[in-house]
Formats: C-alpha cells, sequence, structure tokens
C-alpha cells in the first residue's frame, strides 16, 4: 500500500493494511470522535446512490488530500458528538472497490493515484464487513472535483471534523502552497545532490581518469524519522537483508551492513570499503548514492571508458538500492531523482557487451559529452520500490538521457519492451541480476 497516516495509526491500534474488526470496535468502545483526518461512515451510499454518490466520494477523498490526509471507514455509526458508536456492517466486494477507483479517476483532478481502498471482512469470504479509504496528504493540492451533477469544478477540504467547499481566495492560496513546494522540491534534490557530491570529493578527490555514477533520490512525504541508536541499528540490518541473493539486482549495499555510520545533522554517511559505493542516507528518506563505472584509460590513452551496459547496471542497481532505503524509512508519494556521471567530460563511450575478453575502445573513439547538467525524473516511490517493471521504465529513462549526451540514441541493456538483456554482462553479474529478476517476476531470457 501506498498510503501511510502515522499519527492515526497509533490511535487505531495497527497500521492501515492490517486493520481488523477488532480494531473498528475498539474505536467504537472508546468512542474515538472524528477528526480532520479521521471520518466515518454508517453506511455506504458511494456506491449504492449512483453518480451522487460517487460525487460525494470524490468530494470526500479530495476535502482529505487538499487538508493532511486520512481515513474514511465506511461501517461506524456515529453518536450525535461525531463520535464512533457502534458498527454497522455493509456489503463488500472487490467490484464495488473498482467501482469507487473509477469513480474517483473520473471525477478528481489532478487524480490522486495513491489513494488505498479496501475490504475488512467480518469472516473471510462472508461478503460483508467494512470498508476503508485511505487518502495522503498531497503534494500536489488542491485537488477539484468534476462534479456530474453539475458542469463545474469545486474545490473542497477538511477542516476539523467537517467537510467544506472553498472559496476563490483558498483555492488560490493553495495553488501558490503547490507552486511554492514544487520549487523548494526540486532545490531539496538538488541540494542532496550537490551536499553528497562534494563529500564524495572531499574523500577521495575525483581523478581525471575515474568515472562516478552518483543519484538523488528525495520523497515529496517524508518519513517521520529521526537519527539514534535504533535507527542505526535498523539501518544495518537493512543493509543485510537488502544484500540478500535475489533481494536485489546487485548487493550494492552489502559492505555497509557491519560499518560504523558518520553522525551528521538528520543524516548518517558510509564511506566505500569493500567497494566503491558511497551513500548518505537521511533521516527522512532522501538519499544520496554514488559508484565508479568507469575504466581507466588504455596503455597510451588520454580518456577513461565508459562502458554503457556496466553503467546501466549500476544505475538500475543504485535506484532500486535508493527507493528501496526510502521505502523502509517510512517515506512514500512522489520521487525527484537525479542522476549524474561525474569526471571527465572527453571519455570514451562502448556499446559492446561486457563477456568474453572485453576490450576498451581505442582513445580516437574519444567524445565529449553534449551536456552535464543531471538527469531529472519523477515517479511514485511506492512504484520504484514494489513494481520491478516500473523502476526498469524510470531507469531506462534515466539511461536514455545519459547515453544520448554521447550522440547515441539507444541504451544497450535496459530495452524499451521491458526487456534486460542480462547475456551483456559479465557471468556474476548476470547471475545476480536473473536472480532478482525471477523473484520480481521480470521474464529472463535464455
Amino acid at each position: 500500500m501506498a498510503v501511510r497516516l502515522h499519527r492515526l495509526t497509533s490511535r487505531l491500534g495497527a497500521e492501515l493494511d492490517e486493520l481488523a474488526p477488532v480494531h473498528l470496535q475498539a474505536l467504537c468502545d472508546l468512542g474515538m470522535p472524528e477528526d480532520v483526518d479521521l471520518d466515518f461512515k454508517s453506511a455506504d451510499a458511494y456506491t449504492t446512490t449512483g453518480a451522487e454518490g460517487l460525487d460525494e466520494l470524490a468530494k470526500d477523498v479530495t476535502a482529505l488530500a487538499n487538508a493532511r490526509g486520512g481515513l474514511i471507514v465506511v461501517g461506524i455509526a456515529e453518536d450525535s458528538q461525531g463520535r464512533a458508536d457502534s458498527l454497522s456492517e455493509i456489503a463488500v466486494s472487490d467490484k464495488k472497490i473498482g467501482q469507487m477507483y473509477s469513480g474517483l479517476r473520473a471525477r478528481v483532478v489532478p487524480y490522486l493515484p495513491d489513494v488505498w481502498i479496501s475490504n475488512v471482512e467480518t469472516a473471510n469470504g462472508s461478503g460483508t464487513g467494512y470498508l476503508l479509504i485511505a487518502v495522503p496528504s498531497s503534494t500536489i493540492a488542491p485537488h477539484a472535483v468534476r462534479m456530474t451533477s453539475r458542469p463545474q469544478y469545486s474545490f473542497a477540504r477538511r477542516v476539523g471534523r467537517t467537510t467544506a467547499w472553498l472559496e476563490e481566495s483558498e483555492i488560490a492560496a493553495l495553488y501558490r502552497d503547490r507552486f511554492r513546494l514544487a520549487v523548494e522540491h526540486r532545490d531539496k534534490v538538488q541540494n542532496v545532490l550537490q551536499t553528497g557530491s562534494q563529500w564524495v570529493r572531499r574523500i577521495g578527490p575525483t581523478s581525471t581518469n575515474r568515472i562516478w555514477l552518483q543519484i538523488a533520490l528525495v520523497p515529496s512525504a517524508p518519513a517521520e524519522r529521526f537519527i539514534d541508536p535504533a535507527h542505526i541499528n535498523g539501518l544495518s540490518t537493512f543493509f543485510r537483508e537488502h544484500s540478500k541473493p535475489g533481494v536485489a539486482p546487485h548487493p550494492a549495499l552489502n559492505g555497509f551492513a557491519r560499518q560504523t555510520p558518520q553522525v551528521l545533522r538528520g543524516r548518517l554517511r558510509l564511506e566505500p570499503q569493500t567497494s566503491s559505493t558511497a551513500m548518505e542516507a537521511y533521516a527522512d528518506g532522501c538519499v544520496y548514492l554514488r559508484a565508479e563505472v568507469g575504466w581507466p584509460p588504455s596503455s597510451g590513452g588520454t580518456a577513461p571508458v565508459l562502458n554503457f551496459t556496466f553503467m546501466e547496471f549500476w544505475l538500475l542497481a543504485l535506484l532500486h538500492a535508493a527507493a528501496a532505503y526510502a521505502d523502509w524509512a517510512g517515506a512514500y508519494g512522489d520521487v525527484d531523482i537525479l542522476a549524474d556521471l561525474s569526471g571527465p567530460i572527453v571519455i570514451i563511450p562502448s556499446a559492446a557487451p561486457l563477456v568474453g575478453n572485453f576490450m576498451p575502445p581505442f582513445n580516437s573513439d574519444a567524445r565529449q559529452r553534449t551536456d552535464t547538467e543531471p538527469v531529472h525524473a519523477t515517479s511514485t516511490l511506492e512504484a520504484l520500490a514494489a513494481d520491478a517493471a516500473q523502476l526498469l521504465s524510470c531507469a531506462r529513462r534515466i539511461a536514455s538521457d545519459l547515453v544520448a549526451d554521447f550522440g547515441c540514441v539507444e541504451t544497450t541493456m535496459l530495452k524499451p519492451d521491458g526487456q534486460i538483456l542480462s547475456g551483456r554482462l559479465d557471468p556474476q553479474a548476470k547471475a545476480a541480476i536473473e536472480h532478482w529478476m525471477r523473484n520480481a517476476g521480470l521474464p529472463v531470457g535464455e
């Protein structure tokens, strides 16, 4: 699931995807009041009253998204004070959830892809129970409702325990906030990349003969963590889990599991030891990663070699590691990603496979990069962390721009049809990435 509502989790007694009837009954026993992020509905009017019910669903969902996010529980009756009073079972089904998603897609502008709707059955297969609708606070608010009952866009927002339609001045203020946050988010990912880059240059000055791939990832909804011994111990466990065979395309973080990180304000630094990988892990889920992807000049040569297949392999590995860390930390929502090749501008590019006796091309093949600005990409964290096909698609978009800087129009290993040409890698890397591909449900070529 993509929605994490940390404020509600402690009040509900469980994570949203772990809620059961016993937790909902506890809300009634406690007389839990509705709040700015918690709404109760005694009956399902969303899917039983036609288009008007779906209009109301869109209104309630956007009202939460335009505020701080929250949870709608369908199947809890309230008392006169808006407090949970008793359970009120409704009919539940996957078909009903599909209707709700379709209704939201037709009515919410811009669309909210991270809304999560789930059934809580009273007993497996009973067809009765309760509906949970979880809505994240949106970084692209305000969201409008395209009403089917009237030909105009309307904006709602949760205020205290009620939902209110917004006036023009309130809508304008939300749009100003959206544009300001977008600028701040872009500035933050640039700062993460710049800070990490300056740090690694200090610990190992960049040689004119070395090429580094570095990426920065910043989620729109930050994790609610801080640096303490529990976080550091948990991070060590994360590194070990991420380095197990088949969990990642490459155990890029393996060397960090036994390393004592350097503690800084809001982040941890992990220096390269067993490999060239370096990392800055922010408590809020932001991350910087770097790895060496080039070969030094051959005898008599003056320019280092960049093999595209090797670069694409490491790009996939670092992007996977960055998304996995941000997800582990508890961040969610959209992510901004910057990827950059650090090192000399004049490089010898190679599209040759890494099998057999790979020979770097001659110095006469050297080219100057046409663009040295970092490549920018956006995605959703859930897609990168949980869907290998989406991860691959994002990695390929970035790789396409990086190879284009050398006048090339096609990537070598990450293909447009979603295939990974693992046969281009050396045997060890090929075995590692194919183990991950099988576990991730990606096709593995023979």
